[in-house]
């Protein structure tokens, strides 16, 4: 899965000329990247990724997102996926999970 993820990074940084800052994910999809990268799930341990991960349900996504958020509004973005937090998904800076 990280695999994937990072090549759908570079495919959209090669097209768009931007890297992007979130991966949109569903609750499968960040299982297998917790399976396949158990050294995400130790804080202490975890290197900066250089993205953020944000859950949403697998109705909504079937499939992973890559996205990138302009500067001014991606601090507003952020905060507003932040407020809409109902439960993290795992231990980490990097995921929040978004009511849907």
């Amino acid at each position: 899965m990280l695999a994937f993820i990072i090549s759908m990074m570079q495919s959209y940084e090669k097209s768009h000329g931007v890297r992007p800052q979130l991966v949109y994910l569903n609750q499968k999809h960040l299982i297998q990247l917790l399976e396949e990268c158990p050294w995400l799930q130790g804080m202490e341990d975890r290197p900066a990724l250089g993205f953020r991960i944000v859950l949403i349900s697998e109705k909504e996504l079937p499939h992973p997102r890559v996205i990138w958020i302009p500067p001014l509004r991606r601090q507003y973005q952020i905060k507003r996926n932040m407020a809409e937090v109902e439960t993290p998904c795992y231990d980490g800076p990097y995921c929040a999970a978004v009511r849907h």
